[in-house]
């Protein structure tokens, strides 16, 4: 194709030529596109996205005799799986995003106790991709998911909302991304106050890989967000940052792990 590219002006100067043949072939394509079957439950908007690539292919076809009938219909079936798939997805992230958000705002409003969530961290030389920043805690986020969602959904309840989905159709959705744990069978962690040995099925979620987890941010703008005079080399955990910002790498899903380790950390003092 690319050694031919100089000769595309050919088939442009064709459809220009008959350009009012090539408009009504294209009209009864994108009409057959949308009456196909095989779209039914796909979203208008995927199926008009899709719908003009598909027409002007299909009508080129036709106008200059290079594909079969056959063929045209073959690829029309092929351009329908990736439009029902693209909108699966679509949906997919929509749902996890949603999910994770509502999660993170009950959580902030009290809505969510900490029973709820259990957190392991693992000490890294740097935060991924800034080997210049110093050490960094590595996080993992696991949640009660029955018991979060219960709490998560009177929360929501009240505001005249529902949770997204099921459990189940939440955990199938968010298997499909990298930052979700999933072990060989059922994965099972302890939930509840130290001491506690109540276990319970679990999500596991790494937080560095989170869109609303770890944010990677150049080695100045995080000098810049540093209290001025204290800590100025990074090299330690926990930094001291200026109060209107925090740090800068941790989005709104280190709520709950901070918050989590908090209170974890009092628990532990207050145990005899």
């Amino acid at each position: 194709m690319q050694n031919h590219r100089e000769y595309f002006f050919f088939f442009f100067r064709e459809l220009l030529y008959r350009r009012a043949e090539f408009v009504g072939l294209v009209m009864e394509e994108i009409e057959t596109w949308m009456n196909d079957p095989a779209l039914k439950h796909v979203p208008s908007r995927e199926k008009v996205t899709h719908s003009v690539c598909y027409a002007a292919f299909a009508a080129t076809a036709r106008m200059l005799g290079s594909h079969s009938a056959e063929e045209i219909l073959t690829y029309r079936h092929f351009l329908a799986v990736h439009a029902a798939r693209a909108a699966d997805d679509v949906a997919s992230d929509v749902n996890v995003n949603v999910f994770i958000q509502d999660l993170i705002v009950a959580y902030n409003a009290g809505a969510i106790p900490n029973s709820c969530f259990r957190v392991e961290g693992t000490r890294m030389e740097h935060p991924p991709g800034s080997p210049n920043q110093g050490l960094w805690m590595q996080y993992t986020l696991f949640i009660d998911y029955n018991q979060a969602t219960s709490h998560l959904g009177i929360f929501l309840t009240k505001g005249r909302q529902t949770v997204t989905l099921r459990p189940k159709d939440l955990r199938d959705q968010l298997s499909r991304d990298d930052f979700f744990i999933q072990g060989k069978g059922q994965l099972v962690k302890r939930f509840g106050p130290v001491g506690s040995t109540a276990n319970a099925g679990a999500w596991g979620i790494l937080v560095d890989k989170h869109p609303l987890g770890y944010r990677k941010v150049s080695d100045e703008d995080l000098q810049a967000a540093l209290v001025p005079d204290r800590d100025k080399k990074l090299d330690a955990i926990g930094h001291v940052f200026r109060e209107s910002c925090g740090d800068p790498r941790k989005g709104t899903l280190f709520s709950i792990v901070e918050g989590w380790l908090a209170a974890d950390e009092k628990a532990r003092r207050e145990t005899p």
